[in-house]
């Protein structure tokens, strides 16, 4: 009978260890401390905020730049803390009941805009918590603000290259054929143009940045086969101190881009631009000989996702209208005198606090 006890407690023990290590992934104590260290060190080391709950709604984990994001004090005891009562709109509890996840959503949260993704945790076919990364939508829309200025840049520079190896093959070809005359007045009227329009920038455009992107799009124009006529009387002096350099080039450089897209689906010619510093305002105006924009559409012109190539528009207006938000300007859509449409971008020189 003792032996009988014996093997059956042995056999027990092993049933409850197989159990036991089946539970913990068959990982020793030391591995599982490790993990822990990693799993805290992962937490802390993303930008991303992250908060996870259990099935009861309850907060089980949460990082500093959770807290750091949402206005908590880091040392403020957050877990065990129902998700209702720390953040009431986090719709957590939503996601335990439906099991669906969510991702890139936009949601408001004490006053900020953010992106949210949101995960089951499940077991088995289970929903046993969940899980939610979020990140201030201002942060991705400054690193969309840095990608769009670098293809700006990269789109300028590729865009005098290509136009002037084809002017530099057609003065060649020229030459070769025994047309100086023709070759040499072809770059004297090349010299002349630009140097018009470098002085026009010493001149009229403090800020370089913005002169760089107006000489790239004046030089792109020119490989579109169109006219970039910008007003000589326009002036652009330096910038105030909350409107950084970059900005302006994002505005500038999306509806000019607009613009030359809807002028050559119309089969026009020419954009014309002009550009004020004075007043309490900086003023742009843009307008091109495209098809023009119904009143119907000059709202959802600028939605995100909308696009209606067709007429040239919704590239980049959308990327506009965030960047006159944050400036605390506006933008106005009308009809220009060659049937095209005009925009306007108002920008105050001074914000209220």
């Amino acid at each position: 009978m003792t032996l009988g006890l014996l093997l059956l407690s042995i056999l027990l023990a092993v049933w409850i260890s197989h159990r036991f290590k089946s539970a913990i992934f068959g990982l020793e104590p030391h591995q599982i401390a490790r993990l822990f260290e990693e799993r805290n060190a992962t937490l802390e080391s993303v930008r991303e905020g992250i908060i996870a709950v259990n099935t009861e709604g309850r907060i089980t984990t949460f990082n500093k730049a959770a807290a750091r994001t949402l206005g908590l004090a880091a040392s403020e005891p957050l877990s065990g803390r129902p998700i209702q009562e720390v953040l009431p709109d986090s719709r957590l509890p939503d996601l335990l009941v439906t099991g669906k996840p969510e991702f890139d959503r936009e949601l408001t949260l004490k006053g900020q805009t953010l992106i949210v993704n949101r995960i089951p945790i499940r077991d088995g076919h289970q929903v046993i918590g969940g899980v939610a990364s979020f990140r201030r939508k201002d942060e991705l829309d400054q690193v969309s603000r840095q990608l769009t200025q670098i293809q700006q840049y990269a789109e300028t520079l590729r865009s005098q290259a290509h136009e002037y190896a084809n002017k530099l093959h057609t003065i060649a070809g020229l030459i070769q054929i025994g047309a100086t005359d023709r070759a040499l007045e072809i770059i004297g009227q090349e010299t002349r143009e630009h140097q018009e329009l470098l002085r026009w920038l010493v001149d009229s455009v403090t800020e370089p940045v913005l002169s760089g992107c107006l000489l790239g799009k004046y030089n792109r124009a020119h490989e579109l086969g169109l006219r970039l006529i910008i007003d000589p009387d326009s002036h652009m002096g330096a910038l105030p101190a909350h409107i950084a350099p970059e900005r302006i080039v994002t505005l500038l450089g999306n509806l000019l881009d607009n613009a030359f897209e809807a002028t050559l689906a119309a089969g026009g010619r020419q954009v014309q631009l002009s550009m004020t510093d004075l007043g309490r305002e900086l003023i742009f105006e843009i307008e091109d000989e495209g098809l023009g924009v119904p009143e119907s559409e000059r709202e959802q012109i600028f939605e995100r996702g909308h696009s209606s190539k067709a007429r040239g528009r919704g590239i980049g207006l959308h990327l506009v209208r965030q960047t006159l938000a944050q400036l605390g300007g506006e933008i106005t859509v009308s009809e220009a005198g060659t049937g095209g449409a005009r925009f306007t971008a108002y920008i105050p020189k001074e914000v209220d606090a």
